[in-house]
Protein backbone atom coordinates (compact mmCIF):
# COMPACT_ATOMS: atom_id res chain seq x y z
CA UNK A 1 0.00 0.00 0.00
CA UNK A 2 2.86 2.37 0.86
CA UNK A 3 4.51 1.59 -2.46
CA UNK A 4 1.31 2.52 -4.34
CA UNK A 5 1.09 5.83 -2.44
CA UNK A 6 4.75 6.56 -3.17
CA UNK A 7 4.29 5.82 -6.89
CA UNK A 8 1.12 7.95 -7.07
CA UNK A 9 2.80 10.79 -5.14
CA UNK A 10 5.89 10.62 -7.35
CA UNK A 11 3.73 10.67 -10.49
CA UNK A 12 1.78 13.69 -9.25
CA UNK A 13 4.94 15.57 -8.23
CA UNK A 14 6.66 14.61 -11.54
CA UNK A 15 3.62 15.80 -13.52
CA UNK A 16 3.59 19.12 -11.66
CA UNK A 17 7.30 19.60 -12.34
CA UNK A 18 6.78 18.90 -16.06
CA UNK A 19 3.86 21.38 -16.13
CA UNK A 20 6.01 24.02 -14.41
CA UNK A 21 8.82 23.48 -16.94
CA UNK A 22 6.37 23.73 -19.86
CA UNK A 23 4.84 26.93 -18.42
CA UNK A 24 8.32 28.44 -17.96
CA UNK A 25 9.17 27.53 -21.55
CA UNK A 26 5.97 29.16 -22.86
CA UNK A 27 6.61 32.29 -20.79
CA UNK A 28 10.19 32.58 -22.06
CA UNK A 29 9.09 32.01 -25.68
CA UNK A 30 6.40 34.72 -25.43
CA UNK A 31 8.88 37.10 -23.83
CA UNK A 32 11.47 36.52 -26.56
CA UNK A 33 8.82 37.00 -29.27
CA UNK A 34 7.55 40.21 -27.65
CA UNK A 35 11.08 41.64 -27.37
CA UNK A 36 11.80 40.66 -30.98
CA UNK A 37 8.70 42.60 -32.09
CA UNK A 38 9.89 45.60 -30.08
CA UNK A 39 13.29 45.39 -31.78
CA UNK A 40 11.62 45.28 -35.20
CA UNK A 41 9.53 48.28 -34.16
CA UNK A 42 12.64 50.21 -33.16
CA UNK A 43 14.26 49.35 -36.50
CA UNK A 44 11.14 50.56 -38.36
CA UNK A 45 11.27 53.81 -36.44
CA UNK A 46 14.96 54.26 -37.24
CA UNK A 47 14.34 53.62 -40.94
CA UNK A 48 11.45 56.09 -41.14
CA UNK A 49 13.39 58.70 -39.16
CA UNK A 50 16.45 58.38 -41.43
CA UNK A 51 14.38 58.75 -44.60
CA UNK A 52 12.51 61.81 -43.27
CA UNK A 53 15.74 63.27 -41.89
CA UNK A 54 17.46 62.93 -45.27
CA UNK A 55 14.56 64.51 -47.15
CA UNK A 56 14.21 67.43 -44.74
CA UNK A 57 17.95 68.12 -44.65
CA UNK A 58 17.80 68.47 -48.43
CA UNK A 59 14.50 70.38 -48.58
CA UNK A 60 14.86 73.19 -51.08
CA UNK A 61 18.07 71.84 -52.63
CA UNK A 62 18.36 73.19 -56.21
CA UNK A 63 14.91 74.83 -55.99
CA UNK A 64 15.14 78.28 -57.60
CA UNK A 65 11.81 79.76 -56.50
CA UNK A 66 10.67 80.61 -52.95
CA UNK A 67 8.18 77.70 -52.64
CA UNK A 68 10.30 74.86 -51.29
CA UNK A 69 7.56 73.48 -49.07
CA UNK A 70 4.32 73.39 -51.02
CA UNK A 71 1.86 72.36 -48.34
CA UNK A 72 1.48 73.46 -44.73
CA UNK A 73 -1.18 70.92 -43.83
CA UNK A 74 -0.61 69.27 -40.43
CA UNK A 75 -1.14 65.77 -41.84
CA UNK A 76 1.03 66.10 -44.96
CA UNK A 77 4.66 66.96 -45.51
CA UNK A 78 5.19 68.14 -49.08
CA UNK A 79 8.68 69.36 -49.97
CA UNK A 80 10.68 70.03 -53.11
CA UNK A 81 14.33 69.17 -53.69
CA UNK A 82 16.58 67.30 -56.09
CA UNK A 83 16.15 63.76 -54.71
CA UNK A 84 18.51 61.91 -57.04
CA UNK A 85 20.95 64.81 -57.69
CA UNK A 86 20.26 64.87 -61.43
CA UNK A 87 19.51 68.60 -61.72
CA UNK A 88 15.72 68.10 -61.85
CA UNK A 89 13.66 69.30 -58.87
CA UNK A 90 11.48 66.53 -57.46
CA UNK A 91 8.49 66.66 -55.13
CA UNK A 92 8.35 64.44 -52.07
CA UNK A 93 5.14 63.97 -50.13
CA UNK A 94 4.61 62.19 -46.83
CA UNK A 95 1.00 61.43 -45.98
CA UNK A 96 -0.73 58.98 -43.65
CA UNK A 97 -3.58 57.01 -45.18
CA UNK A 98 -6.06 54.96 -43.12
CA UNK A 99 -6.28 51.21 -43.59
CA UNK A 100 -9.55 49.37 -43.81
CA UNK A 101 -10.93 48.17 -40.46
CA UNK A 102 -7.84 49.19 -38.53
CA UNK A 103 -6.45 51.95 -36.32
CA UNK A 104 -3.14 51.58 -38.13
CA UNK A 105 -2.25 54.15 -40.77
CA UNK A 106 0.10 53.74 -43.70
CA UNK A 107 2.66 56.52 -43.94
CA UNK A 108 3.58 56.82 -47.61
CA UNK A 109 6.57 58.60 -49.12
CA UNK A 110 5.49 59.54 -52.62
CA UNK A 111 8.08 60.96 -55.03
CA UNK A 112 6.83 63.04 -57.97
CA UNK A 113 3.23 61.92 -57.42
CA UNK A 114 3.98 58.29 -58.33
CA UNK A 115 1.98 56.38 -55.71
CA UNK A 116 2.80 53.05 -57.37
CA UNK A 117 6.42 53.27 -56.18
CA UNK A 118 5.64 54.79 -52.78
CA UNK A 119 7.56 53.65 -49.72
CA UNK A 120 5.14 52.60 -46.97
CA UNK A 121 5.50 52.45 -43.19
CA UNK A 122 2.96 51.41 -40.50
CA UNK A 123 2.14 54.26 -38.09
CA UNK A 124 -0.67 55.19 -35.73
CA UNK A 125 0.04 58.93 -35.62
CA UNK A 126 1.64 61.44 -38.02
CA UNK A 127 1.72 65.24 -37.60
CA UNK A 128 3.73 68.07 -39.10
CA UNK A 129 4.04 71.63 -37.77
CA UNK A 130 5.59 74.56 -39.59
CA UNK A 131 7.30 77.58 -38.02
CA UNK A 132 8.72 80.87 -39.28
CA UNK A 133 12.23 82.17 -38.51
CA UNK A 134 11.06 83.47 -35.10
CA UNK A 135 9.67 80.10 -34.06
CA UNK A 136 6.01 81.08 -34.46
CA UNK A 137 3.61 78.65 -36.16
CA UNK A 138 2.91 79.60 -39.77
CA UNK A 139 0.81 78.44 -42.69
CA UNK A 140 2.54 80.65 -45.29
CA UNK A 141 4.66 78.38 -47.45
CA UNK A 142 7.28 80.99 -48.28
CA UNK A 143 7.88 81.86 -44.60
CA UNK A 144 8.50 78.30 -43.37
CA UNK A 145 11.97 77.98 -41.82
CA UNK A 146 11.46 75.22 -39.24
CA UNK A 147 9.57 71.93 -39.58
CA UNK A 148 8.57 69.66 -36.71
CA UNK A 149 7.67 66.07 -37.58
CA UNK A 150 6.13 63.65 -35.08
CA UNK A 151 4.92 60.11 -35.58
CA UNK A 152 4.20 56.93 -33.67
CA UNK A 153 5.12 53.61 -35.24
CA UNK A 154 4.16 50.04 -34.34
CA UNK A 155 4.91 46.54 -35.50
CA UNK A 156 2.41 44.94 -37.81
CA UNK A 157 2.77 41.43 -36.40
CA UNK A 158 0.65 40.24 -33.51
CA UNK A 159 1.77 37.91 -30.78
CA UNK A 160 -0.19 35.22 -28.96
CA UNK A 161 -1.35 36.37 -25.58
CA UNK A 162 -3.74 35.51 -22.82
CA UNK A 163 -7.27 36.69 -23.47
CA UNK A 164 -10.09 36.93 -21.00
CA UNK A 165 -10.74 33.82 -18.92
CA UNK A 166 -7.42 32.28 -20.02
CA UNK A 167 -8.37 31.93 -23.69
CA UNK A 168 -5.57 32.12 -26.22
CA UNK A 169 -6.06 34.99 -28.64
CA UNK A 170 -4.01 37.42 -30.66
CA UNK A 171 -2.96 40.38 -28.56
CA UNK A 172 -4.05 43.71 -29.96
CA UNK A 173 -2.06 45.98 -27.70
CA UNK A 174 1.07 46.82 -29.65
CA UNK A 175 3.95 48.67 -28.09
CA UNK A 176 4.11 51.99 -29.93
CA UNK A 177 7.27 54.04 -30.30
CA UNK A 178 6.98 57.84 -30.55
CA UNK A 179 9.44 60.03 -32.47
CA UNK A 180 9.57 63.81 -32.79
CA UNK A 181 12.14 66.17 -34.21
CA UNK A 182 12.46 69.83 -35.15
CA UNK A 183 14.31 70.40 -38.43
CA UNK A 184 16.06 73.56 -39.59
CA UNK A 185 16.74 72.90 -43.29
CA UNK A 186 19.59 75.10 -44.58
CA UNK A 187 17.99 75.62 -47.99
CA UNK A 188 14.84 77.20 -46.50
CA UNK A 189 16.68 80.27 -45.20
Amino acid sequence: MNAMLEIAGSSIIGGLIILMILQANITITNSVYYHTLNTVNQMNLTTIAQVIDNDLKNAGYRVSDSIKIYSTDSTNLCIRHDVDDNGIVDSVRYAAFPRRDSDILTLKRIVNGNAATATEFPVTYFRVKFYDSNGRPTTYRSSVRLVKVAFTTITEQVYAGEGEEGEEEAATNYTPVYWERLFRPRNLR
